[in-house]
Formats: structure tokens, C-alpha cells, sequence
């Protein structure tokens, strides 16, 4: 098997499975226990070598979040919730065998601490990929020299990047997703509030999704400011 530090090689073999164990947990903190665990578990690559991130019997992840600072009440939760979908994920089995360790890091919506915690995430834990929920992509450029895979919203910098993969919707400024909002309601959800920074690419994005609920008719809008400081 080809290096997983290669982009190719990566998203081919884990980044799939990843990127659906953590989504549901971005698009929403409804999730519930984790399952019992089933009955059969595919068995681990024999010839996959152990690779920056990855031993024969774990994946290591980083989740990046404002849990400090003057973002933090928007992405509260947020941590708790992901780690939540992967322990339904592990108890599945994980990836190939695999349990997934997830790691959380402080980045307090800063972008000199994002970048420290990022390099503390490659240098010191090793993980495979990161996890991006916060107000703040400052070390997306320090992620993308490592090849790490990323996933997390749909930020107008990692619109292009082959080895990035949003959450919440296509980037493109004129384009609209609906999925979000149907698995909101599939939980019951009735209302909600969009709020984003205010940034060219989280203002387009949050009226591009305010424009995608009005289509479906999925919710009642309650809120929608896209000017936080």
C-alpha cells in the first residue's frame, strides 16, 4: 500500500470513513449514546504499514475549537459532540479495525494560537487529520504543507484544496445545500439562528444558507446575523 502521507493515498483509505464519522457531529450536537456494539468487525489491513497518525490499532485526530476567548460560546459543545460521534464509531468497530482518538485543542479563535496548537498537533500527537470548527483557518496553510486532511466548514480558503472537505456545504458563493437542514429537522429541530463573523467568506456563506432553508421551507429562521465582530 502507497504512503499515507501522500494525499492520494489518504483520503483513499481513511479519510472516507473519517469524514463521515465526524460530520454528523458538525452539523449538529443532537447526537445520542453510543450503540452497542456490533457483531461483526472488519479486520485492519495486514499490509498497511503504521503511518504518522496511524498504528494498527488506532487513528488519532485533532479537533480544533475556540473553547476559551470571545468565540466560544458559539462552538460550545461542539468538542463534546464529536467526540460522542466517534465513540458510536468505535463501538462499531472504528475504521478498519481501527478505534479513533480524538484530541481537542483551544485555538481561542486566535490566529497566533491556532497556529501554536497546530504545530503542537503535528510535532507532539501526531495525529492524521484535524477537525476544523472554529472562527479561525490561520493554520490552514501550516495543515496543507504537512498533507494533513482537513475537515470542517466550508471556508472560502479551503474552497480549492483537493485534500479538504467540508461539512456544512459547497463553498462555491452561488451555490446552495440543503442537506444540513433536512438532518436538523429529521431530529425534530424547528427553529434556528445563523450567525456568522464578519468575514466576506462566513457572510456568503450564512445567506447562502439562510437562502438554502427557505427553499426547502425546513425551519423557521429565528435569527440570522452575519456581522460578529
Amino acid at each position: 500500500m502507497a504512503s499515507l502521507r501522500s494525499p492520494s493515498a489518504k483520503k483513499s483509505a481513511l479519510v472516507g470513513g473519517l469524514g463521515i464519522s465526524v460530520m454528523l457531529a458538525l452539523g449538529t450536537s443532537m447526537a445520542t449514546a453510543a450503540p452497542t456494539p456490533g457483531p461483526k468487525v472488519t479486520p485492519a489491513p495486514v499490509n498497511c504499514p503504521a503511518e504518522e497518525g496511524v498504528s494498527p490499532t488506532t487513528i488519532t485526530l485533532g479537533f480544533f475549537s475556540p473553547k476559551t476567548g470571545p468565540a466560544a460560546a458559539n462552538f460550545a459543545g461542539g468538542e463534546e459532540a464529536a467526540k460522542l460521534r466517534v465513540a458510536q464509531e468505535n463501538a462499531k468497530g472504528g475504521i478498519f479495525g481501527r478505534k479513533i482518538q480524538m484530541i481537542g485543542y483551544d485555538d481561542m479563535a486566535s490566529a497566533a494560537t491556532q497556529v501554536t496548537v497546530a504545530n503542537k498537533a503535528m510535532t507532539s500527537d501526531h495525529v492524521f487529520g484535524i477537525v476544523m470548527t472554529s472562527a479561525n483557518d490561520a493554520a490552514f496553510p501550516t495543515f496543507k504543507a504537512a498533507n494533513l486532511p482537513v475537515t470542517g466548514f466550508n471556508v472560502l480558503a479551503m474552497a480549492s484544496d483537493r485534500n479538504t472537505f467540508s461539512v456544512t456545504g459547497p463553498s462555491a458563493p452561488g451555490v446552495i445545500a440543503t442537506a444540513v437542514f433536512e438532518r436538523l429537522k429529521a431530529t425534530g429541530a424547528s427553529k434556528i439562528a445563523l450567525i456568522a463573523h464578519n468575514t466576506p467568506g462566513a457572510a456568503t456563506g450564512m445567506v447562502n444558507t439562510s437562502k438554502a432553508n427557505q427553499v426547502i421551507n425546513a425551519m423557521t429562521q429565528a435569527l440570522l446575523i452575519i456581522d460578529e465582530p
